[in-house]
Parts: structure tokens; sequence; C-alpha cells
């Protein structure tokens, strides 16, 4: 994933600027959580952060954490945000030692999870943390696939369902346009 992403990153915040990504942002920053520590998984150059200053959440409200394997995406998050807290690795290579109180994974982030290893989150989250991913629909093919990057497996939701009931029988399952938000407390 690492070199497919680092090819488009100097690109990549201007290719999702258009009044139509725009508009399903703020759809989205209405429904995403932002309370205490904040892990971001798959937080590229910091779209969560964008959400949160659309909500007007201040940034004393919550302490940010990001984990993404691409080096550049994490710099243009850096460069945008100053000095976040940051891991340059897959999910399932990140330190698991910390506690987070909110869980975030937006547009397609989690579908690039091994199904399996999505449990561990409940591993890293406080008790009654909030959780809000969103998947690629079956079926789906993410615009940065038809960029030519074609090379990182995606997994369709089907492939989570049994993992994240053993996760929350607590969570809600919405589907929005490509995506389904998995979204709840632990």
């Amino acid at each position: 994933m690492k070199a497919d992403y680092d090819e488009i990153a100097d690109n990549y915040d201007n290719f999702f600027s258009s009044a139509k990504y725009r508009e399903e942002d703020y759809e989205v920053a209405k429904k995403v959580p932002a309370n205490g520590k904040v892990l971001d998984i798959g937080c590229g150059t910091g779209l969560l952060i964008d959400l949160y200053k659309y909500k007007k959440v201040p940034e004393f409200a919550y302490d940010y954490n990001g984990v993404d394997p691409c080096f550049k995406m994490l710099k243009k998050l850096i460069l945008k945000y100053g000095d976040k807290k940051c891991q340059c690795c897959k999910f399932e290579e990140m330190d698991m030692s910390e506690k987070y109180d909110t869980i975030v994974s937006l547009y397609n982030s989690p579908s690039y999870i091994k199904p399996r290893a999505i449990t561990k989150i409940k591993n890293i989250a406080n008790n009654g943390a909030e959780v809000f991913l969103m998947f690629a629909k079956d079926g789906y093919t993410p615009i940065a696939h038809s960029l030519g990057h074609n090379k990182i497996k995606i997994y369709g939701f089907s492939a989570y369902k049994k993992y994240l009931r053993k996760l929350s029988k607590n969570f809600s399952y919405e589907e929005f346009n490509n995506y389904v938000i998995v979204s709840g407390k632990l």
C-alpha cells in the first residue's frame, strides 16, 4: 500500500476537493464522534481533522493520534496540522499499548485491514469507547484503484460481519453512498 499512495500523496487532497466530495464530507462530519483520545486508522492527510474543523470541534477537545502505512500521506498531514502523533505502519502492525476513547476509520480505510485483525480494536479501546468505521460496500472499487493503484487488497464489508459481531453487539449499521458505516460504543 505504501508505494501506491506515495504516488498520489502530493495531489490527494486536491483530487477530493470537488463539491461532490465536500458535500459527502459534511454529511460524514455530522456523524463522526470526537471525544478524548482519538485514533484515526488510515489517517492519510488528516481528513478526520478537517471534519472536526467542519464541526467546529476545538483542538483541545480531543487528543489526535493517526496511523497510516504511507509516509508521504503522513508528511502531508503534519504539514497541514503541525506535529500530530502518528505511526507510519499498517493498523495490524501499530503499537497496541495505548487505549483510545474514539476510534475512527474513514472512507474505505478499514477495508484494507485484514478482516480478523479488526477485532484488535477491542484491545486498544477504553471502556465505552466510540467506534466509527466506514467500510467499502461489497463490489465497490475505490477511486484510488481507478487511478491505477489496484495492487492494494481491499475487502468488502461482508468479510468483516462476523468479526464486528465479536467486537460489539451494540453497533449500528448504516448504508451511506458506497460505504457501510459501523458505529457505536464498545
